[in-house]
């Protein structure tokens, strides 16, 4: 089943930066928390976003670094919020924006990885 929002939100584990409506919206834009089928056990690298919440996910490297692309992108994401309800485009150029960010953190390698059953990481897939 998919999760509800504030899920989302918690499973992201952005502190409070004035990003976590944004880290939210990119989230539930870019997934949906269905495992992806892997051969074995996944060992998380620097560059992996770890889903979840407590130390180990909000100072791994890959979750930093995922933080400073959000806050990079945030004053466009704000532009794009702030247009008229209706305009054109908006709701299109959000996804954009929010896949340009999985993107970013594909392009060095990452995954966006999440525990699965029995605590082992498992890679979420893009929908």
């Amino acid at each position: 089943p998919k999760p509800r929002p504030s899920e989302v939100r918690a499973r992201t584990n952005t502190p409070n930066l004035g990003l976590k409506k944004t880290v939210s919206s990119a989230a539930t834009i870019m997934f949906s928390f269905f495992p992806t089928p892997c051969a074995g056990p996944i060992e998380t690298t620097p560059h992996d976003v770890l889903l979840g919440r407590g130390g180990q996910a909000n100072n791994h490297p890959g979750n930093i670094f995922f933080r400073d692309i959000v806050r990079a992108a945030l004053p466009e994401y704000n532009k794009l919020s702030a247009a008229a309800p209706g305009t054109p485009g908006v709701k299109k150029n959000k996804t954009i924006l929010a896949l340009r960010i999985v993107e970013d953190i594909r392009k060095r390698g990452g995954r966006f990885l999440s525990h699965g059953a029995g605590g082992a990481w498992k890679e979420v897939s893009e929908k």
